[in-house]
């Protein structure tokens, strides 16, 4: 009789040791991470009864492009994106540790993950914005230049934002007190001033370079839905 009351006792705690952790949904969910100028990451994280079965993870430069792992030449880069989704699932968890000589990349890994698994919670807490707070990127490009945009988010409200612009010919930042057309760096300055004055992206452009300003406006909305909370 004691011996079955014990056993009953155990598998009482055992259920209610996995049943106080996060509960998830199935399915899949994807989310980035925050932004800085050296880029930001990606992750899809597939949930299947409870546990994560599998891990995507992508990384972008500060200039937008992907990186291709395959030709990547930074060794600990490449050994860390392979050893980091190892650790989400073997954790079933974003409380994992950094991959040692990658641990830029591995934040950016576990913030985006971290995300991805709030929005598979089968009883999240109640979310009020929508979107992410911080700082995320975004691009649009036209035939020869991408602009870059980084915009930082606030209780919905962009607080900050910044645009850049990429030669598409030679892969570089342009020179911004150098550029041809002198209107620019004051259209840019203008630009980011009136988004964060008015907190949106609903703003008029700037007399006399209006498709510049255009593709900057197209840059920050890619980079505030990549902040969307779905």
């Amino acid at each position: 009789m004691a011996r079955t009351i014990f056993l009953f006792l155990l598998s009482l705690f055992l259920l209610t040791a996995c049943s106080s952790g996060p509960q998830y949904q199935d399915g899949t969910y994807s989310a980035y991470s925050e932004a800085d100028d050296y880029g930001y990451a990606r992750a899809e994280v597939t949930i299947s009864n409870n546990e994560i079965t599998e891990v995507r993870l992508e990384e972008f430069t500060g200039k937008g492009e992907p990186l291709d792992f395959s030709t990547y030449p930074y060794q600990p880069t490449v050994e860390g994106v392979q050893v980091m989704k190892e650790r989400f699932i073997e954790a079933n968890s974003a409380d994992v540790d950094t991959y040692s000589g990658s641990t830029h990349s591995s934040q950016k890994y576990i913030d985006a993950v971290e995300k991805a698994l709030q929005l598979a919670l089968e009883d999240p807490e109640e979310i009020e914005n929508d979107y992410w707070d911080g700082t995320f990127l975004g691009t649009a490009k036209n035939e020869n230049i991408r602009a870059v945009a980084w915009v930082s988010i606030k209780d919905d409200r962009i607080i900050d934002v910044f645009f850049n612009e990429v030669d598409l010919e030679t892969g570089q930042f342009f020179d911004w007190e150098n550029r041809e057309y002198e209107k620019l760096p004051e259209a840019r300055r203008e630009m980011q001033e009136r988004i964060v004055l008015e907190g949106t992206l609903d703003v008029d452009t700037f007399s006399g370079a209006t498709e510049s300003s255009e593709l900057w406006l197209q840059a920050a909305e890619t980079a505030r839905e990549k902040a969307r909370i779905e």
